[in-house]
Parts: structure tokens; C-alpha cells; sequence
């Protein structure tokens, strides 16, 4: 019979499964062109946000242009554990328990934390609620995590929307001083009010090259987001994104692969240099036997990409991202703990 394991043995294997993905990502000269050298603060920062089982499902950020790195992006609904881990940041627990406690929702509502450990960081420096359909859940998320106050500001911004745009997210960066608020905002259905019209209702000005330049790429992709700053009135300041999906959302098995034409488009703009096609070659998707406290474990892992940004700061040349989602789960090797065990991390 598979030995029962506690939570401490569940952690460490939450990190091997990570650092896993982590050596596939940096594999045939990746390291150099997307990642990084130092795995250090990334792993560090995975620990703090993902909870302590027999699986490990990173997104990956990284830039598209300038110097290679890597942040991480931890997304929980509750058909996984929602027991916060060890050092979890405060509101990052309020989170998680929030999610346990307050609703019924199973894949389509998830809480994600986010820590640009390319910036030091090892606690989380973003925190969103996915709702889709559930704005409902938005002001007992805020108040959850202590980011009440943001309240009125995405009050403002629902109104201010085209009648044909709709919006799923908030979040909030208790790990930045500018205060403000990120939502999403895209097209309800398709065709809708017209990109520079809606984002104009938005405090977004100048968008009318943008929806030239990527209006063939909104077309071919599996969806879009707008992405915002809001300041306490609602409207957006600052930088703002686009983002193109690969797949229909974080958890969804869909995957179209990467846009080349995209891609390429973005390259030709100096949105992003060649280092793009180093991934080219994903996805990923293989068994693997991996060293686990004294035992050869069987692990499945995958890697794919899940989205790509551009980003649009005010005044200065945009910039690229790409977004791979990681996936390892360890197969027949321990037995989940029982519902009755205590799921209390270790001190």
C-alpha cells in the first residue's frame, strides 16, 4: 500500500515538481535568452504562494525584449488544496481562506498571487480574483484581502463600459506604491464597439494604431483582454496591455499553440527580439521519473504557452511578454492525506 505523507513531505514535493518545470523552461539555451541564472528568488516566491501537495502549476512570466527573467503566478480554485502555505503573506491567506469559506464556485472562479521575484520579491506583489459571471464576489474578495477601498474605483469603471464589453477580473498590488487598481475589459461579443471607442469611455487615448496594427491577431486568437490601471475615480493611468490567449483560460485543456504571425508582427515592431522562437518548440508534455527523498517518483509534466502581452506605457516604445503555463503532478506514487487529517502546515 502508498504510504500516507504529511504536509511537510507535500511541500518538499511541491518544490521539486517546480524546480522540474523550472530546468524544462531553461532547457536548449532558454536560460540565457528568457530565464535567467538565478532560479533562487522564483522558487523562494512559489514556496510562499502555492499550497503544499503533489502537484505544482507555476505560470511563467517573462519579457519579450531586454534582459532575461522570470516572475511567477500562482492561480488556486477549489478543486486543489486551499490550505495557504507556510509564510504565506497575510493577504494572500485572507485569500485562499476567503476562496475555502465564502463560495461554492468550483474552476470558473480563481484567486491568483503574483511576485515579480525578477524585482527581489518573494511575497506576493499582486492578487486577483477571477469572477467571470460572479461580480458579485468582488467586494467580499476586496475586503477579504484588505483592498476595500478599491471598491468605488471598479464601481466607476463597470459603468464607463461600452454595453458590449464586459469585464472578469481585479486585482490589486499590495507590493507597489501607486495604489492602483488592475482590471480586464474585452469585447462581449464579436464585432462590438469598435477598441479606440471603448477604451476611450476608459481614459485610454491614442488606441487607434493599435487596433490597425493588432486587429488580425485579436481576430485569429482564442480571446483578448485589455488590461488597466485604475486610479480611485476609476479611469486609467499609466501603462496599459493587450493580451492574446492561447487557450480559453489557465485551467482550460483547449491550446492553439503560438501565433507565429503574431509573433513576428511583434517581432518586425521591436516589441519582442528573436528570443521568441525559442518557444517554438512548445508544448511540452512527457513522463518523467524524478528523485524524490530517497525514491524514483513517476511525475507528469507539461509546459505550454499560455498568453503573450504587449504592453503600452505612456510615452515610451511598448514591450513584450510571454506567459508559459507549468504542470507537474506526481502519478501512483503517495496517497493523498485523508479530508480528516489535520491540514495545518508545520511550524
Amino acid at each position: 500500500m502508498a504510504r500516507q505523507i504529511g504536509l511537510r513531505d507535500h511541500a518538499m514535493v511541491r518544490d521539486s515538481l517546480f524546480e522540474m518545470l523550472y530546468y524544462a523552461l531553461a532547457a536548449q539555451g532558454r536560460q540565457k535568452t528568457l530565464v535567467g541564472n538565478d532560479m533562487s528568488l522564483a522558487r523562494q516566491a512559489f514556496g510562499r504562494m502555492a499550497p503544499a501537495m503533489q502537484e505544482a502549476h507555476p505560470l511563467f512570466e517573462m519579457p519579450l525584449v531586454g534582459e532575461p527573467s522570470l516572475d511567477v503566478i500562482v492561480g488556486l480554485n477549489k478543486n486543489g488544496s486551499l490550505v495557504a502555505p507556510k509564510g504565506a503573506d497575510p493577504a494572500w491567506r485572507g485569500a485562499i481562506e476567503w476562496l475555502h469559506n465564502a463560495t461554492s464556485e468550483k474552476a470558473e472562479v480563481v484567486v491568483m498571487a503574483e511576485a515579480d521575484a525578477s524585482d527581489g520579491q518573494t511575497g506576493q506583489t499582486g492578487l486577483y480574483l477571477i469572477y467571470r459571471e460572479r461580480s458579485d464576489l468582488v467586494l467580499p474578495f476586496l475586503q477579504a484581502i484588505g483592498a476595500v477601498g478599491h471598491y468605488d474605483a471598479w464601481e466607476a469603471f463597470r459603468s464607463r463600459l461600452a454595453p458590449d464589453w464586459t469585464t472578469s477580473y481585479v486585482g490589486v498590488f499590495p507590493g507597489r506604491e501607486d495604489g492602483l487598481l488592475r482590471v480586464n475589459a474585452r469585447p462581449r461579443w464579436r464585432p462590438a464597439t469598435p477598441l479606440p471607442e471603448a477604451l476611450g469611455r476608459l481614459g485610454v487615448r491614442d488606441s487607434t494604431g493599435v487596433a490597425e496594427s493588432y486587429g488580425d491577431a485579436m481576430g485569429r486568437a482564442w480571446g483578448f483582454d485589455i488590461q488597466l490601471d485604475l486610479d480611485a475615480s476609476g479611469t486609467h493611468r499609466g501603462t496599459w496591455g493587450l493580451e492574446f490567449y492561447n487557450e480559453e483560460h489557465m485551467y482550460s485543456p483547449e491550446y492553439r499553440g503560438m501565433d507565429p504571425l503574431l509573433m513576428a508582427h511583434m517581432e518586425d515592431l521591436g516589441v519582442a527580439d528573436s528570443r521568441w522562437r525559442a518557444l517554438e518548440a512548445f508544448p511540452v508534455a512527457r513522463y518523467v521519473t524524478v528523485p524524490m527523498a530517497g525514491a524514483a517518483v513517476p511525475c507528469m509534466m507539461s509546459l505550454r504557452v499560455h498568453s503573450t502581452k504587449v504592453k503600452f506605457p505612456e510615452g515610451a516604445q511598448p514591450y513584450g511578454k510571454v506567459y508559459v503555463r507549468g504542470d507537474a503532478i506526481v502519478r501512483d506514487a503517495v496517497r493523498r492525506q485523508s479530508a480528516s487529517e489535520e491540514e495545518v502546515e508545520p511550524s
